[in-house]
């Protein structure tokens, strides 16, 4: 969808020639999923005027866990809410929020972006092995393996309440070193933007969220109001 979006916004066709890629090769494209109802036009904002467009080809956006704590359930008021896992740096714990700014001409392994995208879910053993085997089989510099394995295993470590495992684990996974891994596999200049609060984090891949969103829409919306909004370092 995103590459015929891309032809699409050059001259309002789908048409795929070399000439018309090679006239576009740095057009960006922002790229925001449609099911992320809690969006503000500040974490956008904040996201495009931050993104280092200049330096990278294509950058993502990351969470800091700590600001989707608000989104947890909440016991005391028995009221639902939406946990998610996080990806474990040595930095922070952080989660994927759904902005992209990309150059899409730039990334030469785009065909591999849908199969990433199918396993995605790595709380599911099943996708974990199946993206494990996928990446194996990708000619892939030194050690960029050994790196993602180590952060599925500290992801394991922490779903299965081994914390101090997967603290330890995740010290071998500098966020630079993810940027590079990433860059190899796409091969184009990968990079990540920090967004504040996280509201583009959460997005509905089920029914039970969509009720949960739905339940809880006034508070978060009411809480997102209140909060004074201030830009987030890269």
């Amino acid at each position: 969808n995103i590459w015929r979006c891309y032809l699409f916004s050059i001259d309002k066709t789908f048409v795929e020639t070399e000439n018309k890629i090679k006239r576009n090769e740095d057009k960006q494209l922002f790229i925001v999923t449609g099911d992320s109802p809690l969006i503000t036009t500040e974490e956008v904002d904040d996201f495009i005027s931050n993104s280092d467009m200049e330096n990278h080809d294509y950058i993502i956006g990351l969470t800091d866990i700590q600001n989707l704590k608000r989104f947890s359930p909440n016991e005391k008021k028995g009221l639902p809410g939406i946990r998610m896992a996080p990806i474990h740096f040595k930095e922070k714990l952080y989660r994927i929020n759904n902005l992209h700014l990309a150059k899409p001409a730039k990334v030469k392994n785009r065909h591999l972006i849908n199969k990433l995208y199918q396993l995605r879910y790595l709380k599911e053993w099943s996708n974990m092995i199946k993206l494990l085997i996928f990446m194996k089989r990708q000619h892939f510099k030194k050690g960029d393996f050994g790196t993602f394995l180590i952060m599925e295993f500290a992801l394991l470590a922490r779903k299965y309440h081994f914390l101090k495992v997967a603290n330890y684990l995740r010290q071998f996974s500098p966020i630079e070193r993810i940027e590079q891994v990433l860059s190899n596999i796409l091969d184009a200049r990968f990079g990540y933007h920090e967004t504040p609060f996280g509201d583009s984090t959460i997005d509905v891949d089920n029914e039970t969220d969509y009720l949960t969103i739905k339940q809880r829409w006034d508070e978060w919306k009411s809480k997102r109001k209140k909060r004074n909004i201030s830009p987030a370092q890269s």
